[in-house]
């Protein structure tokens, strides 16, 4: 379960991007459009099919959502990553694994509530 706050009352969802499948680490989403604003969180879904003990490195700046990463459970590895924007752009999500022969993710960036002051979109992971 993930909560964000601080976002825009409506149409919160700006950018999203299909899911797909890579072959090799590091594993790479699509590339969303342009996001609409410069104040966004970013958040990328990786999901690994693990052949042993893994570890994982986020790419592209994103950090991990505290409590999301799980490694090798059941032959499968993921998590949940973020990343503040500031400025408009693009986005795509990276992960570097080892240990793991395909991946899967997506990005979703969601828009601040804009009040004058920067950087007031968070998440909350329950």
């Amino acid at each position: 379960f993930l909560e964000i706050t601080g976002g825009a009352t409506s149409g919160i969802l700006d950018k999203t991007t299909a899911w797909i499948s890579d072959a090799s680490s590091p594993y790479t989403t699509n590339t969303t459009g342009t996001t609409s604003q410069a104040n966004e969180l970013a958040i990328v879904f990786e999901s690994l099919d693990s052949t042993g003990a893994t570890s994982i490195t986020w790419g592209n700046s994103y950090a991990i959502v505290p409590n999301t990463e799980e490694t090798n459970v059941s032959n499968i590895t993921g998590g949940m990553g973020y990343k503040v924007l500031s400025a408009t752009g693009t986005e795509q999500g990276s992960i570097t694994a080892t240990n793991t022969v395909n991946g899967n993710g997506i990005v979703l960036t969601f828009k601040e509530l804009i009040t004058g002051a920067a950087n007031q979109l968070f998440y909350y992971k329950a």
